[in-house]
């Protein structure tokens, strides 16, 4: 028997096809193994006999493709998949299907998002997070993706980058004129009345212009904003504004609302500023979140030009929360060596 390989088909894929059994093709590679040396490389329209030697540091790499995992090498790599990858079969199920949704290959940046994950789990957050944008991978293509549901999906909350931003390794930046990011995540249908909800960004730029990082604003408003080096402004509703200087201007910026009696901003985790002239209601902004701009009834205002490095939305959380949430999110920008 001969096996073709076909395009963009890797060599345990040809196998299964040809034999149409995942059990009869991981028989045919474990017997096909009686060589140590890599010495096979294989494209696209080549012919396999079976019982051709197959190395098994190989078959591993593409057993890692087939599930899940999906590193940039391809069929001819000298790479040892055992010393170089990590083990998808190790990694937390929700972890790998965004590792395999953002299409991510390098092992230090899935190692953190697989930490980061697993925090927010044994912390109890992860089932109050709506969506979490780690921008990582350093594309466009990669930062789209919301890590709670990484689904290219808009009912997932993904990311549809409007404008010329810039995306790398170290986050996403708008260019200040006409850029923003729609979420697709409405206030008032996620979160209600309005008085339960947290949304934040951990940022590490102070360009001295007043901007909205994350705004909706339609029937209720519901943005953060910053102006000059070290004042924020969170604004909610009508008249719930907090006006705050935060310094050093750096890291995890935050709010939360977890009742109608007050609204918290903070900064790494630390409380800052605690509202309580508005009680009430607070209601929730009808139409969706933009990152980058605040959303202004489908029209992009207050452009930003400052860099985000993860951004959030989540339904309330309490200080003791926001303590360890900022500090698993300072964790993980650590982890990318991304934090100043």
């Amino acid at each position: 028997m001969k096996l073709e390989i076909k395009e963009s088909e890797n060599i345990f894929d040809a196998i299964l096809r040809s034999t149409g059994s995942v059990e009869l093709a991981l028989e045919y590679l474990v017997s096909a193994n009686d060589s140590d040396a890599f010495d096979w490389n294989v494209v696209a329209g080549d012919e396999i006999e079976t019982g051709t030697d197959v190395d098994l540091d190989f078959v591993v790499l593409d057993l890692f493709k087939k599930n899940g995992f999906s590193p940039s090498n391809t069929i001819g790599s000298s790479v040892d998949p055992i010393t170089e990858f990590v083990d998808p079969n190790a990694l937390d199920a929700d972890v790998r299907l965004f590792v395999d949704a953002a299409n991510l290959i390098d092992e230090s940046q899935i190692t953190a998002i697989d930490n980061f994950v697993l925090g927010l789990k044994s912390n109890n957050l992860w089932s109050k997070m709506v969506a979490i944008y780690p921008y990582v991978g350093g594309t466009l293509a990669s930062h789209k993706f919301n890590l709670k549901d990484p689904r290219d999906a808009d009912d997932a909350f993904r990311l549809n980058f409007v404008g010329d931003w810039i995306h790398d390794n170290f986050g996403v930046v708008p260019n200040g004129s006409d850029c923003h990011a729609d979420t697709f995540l409405i206030p008032s249908n996620e979160f209600a009345s309005g008085d339960n909800y947290s949304y934040g960004l951990f940022i590490t730029d102070n360009p001295d212009v007043v901007s909205a990082e994350i705004g909706a604003n339609e029937t209720f408003s519901n943005f953060l904003w910053t102006r000059s080096y070290t004042e924020t402004y969170l604004f909610i509703a009508g008249g719930a504004g907090i006006n705050t200087n935060l310094s050093p201007y750096k890291g995890l910026i935050s709010m939360s609302r977890t009742d109608n009696l007050s609204t918290k901003l903070y900064l790494n985790g630390d409380l800052k500023n605690n509202s309580v002239s508005y009680t009430g209601a607070a209601g929730a902004a009808t139409c969706s979140f933009y990152i980058g701009a605040r959303n202004d009834s489908s029209t992009p205002s207050y452009f930003s030009a400052k860099r985000q490095k993860l951004t959030y939305f989540s339904h309330g959380l309490t200080n003791a929360e926001m303590s360890i949430f900022a500090g698993l999110v300072t964790a993980y920008e650590i982890e990318l060596s991304r934090n100043t």
